[in-house]
């Protein structure tokens, strides 16, 4: 049913506070969703835990943009951020988030978590590297998290 759009929050502030994300192939069930919120948690492999990511304060963002299809609305989804370095520890990292490819991730907005990536098609993870030009440039990794789907990014436990 649709009613009139709910108050003003006293506190809307933007960005994000924290991430964390999950290779995909170490995800067991994906819970159904209802009233755009999960019935339960993602279920891990015995010995798997959500990872904690990292973005330099006030640069991780996410977007989800509605697209009309021919099966109907899809959901674009998008978490970006900035990492900054460039040690071999953050290479490799990010090496290997490259070839797996495919994630689930928990957005943090303070006192709200989403969780992002749908079951058919997790999130996928790039980045890119940049010196910067100037010693007042940050050096380091701009990364995204990407994908579609079906429902908006559910409420998360």
């Amino acid at each position: 049913m649709i009613t009139n759009f709910p108050a003003n929050p006293k506190q809307n502030l933007g960005g994000l506070s924290s991430f964390q994300f999950v290779p995909a192939f170490q995800v067991i069930t994906f819970p159904q969703v209802i009233n755009n919120a999960l019935i339960t948690a993602l279920t891990l492999f015995t010995g798997k835990t959500w990872l904690n990511g990292y973005a330099t304060h006030e640069s991780l963002r996410f977007r989800e943009t509605v697209k009309d299809s021919e099966q109907g609305d899809v959901f674009e989804q998008l978490i970006t951020g900035f990492m900054p370095g460039d040690s071999h520890e953050l290479k490799t990292l990010i090496a290997e988030m490259e070839q797996v490819k495919k994630f689930f991730v928990i957005v943090n907005d303070r006192s709200l978590k989403k969780l992002v990536g749908y079951p058919l098609e997790p999130l996928e993870f790039s980045a890119d590297f940049d010196s910067g030009g100037q010693r007042s440039d940050a050096k380091g990794y701009n990364f995204k998290f990407a994908g579609r789907s079906v429902f908006r990014a559910p409420k998360y436990l």
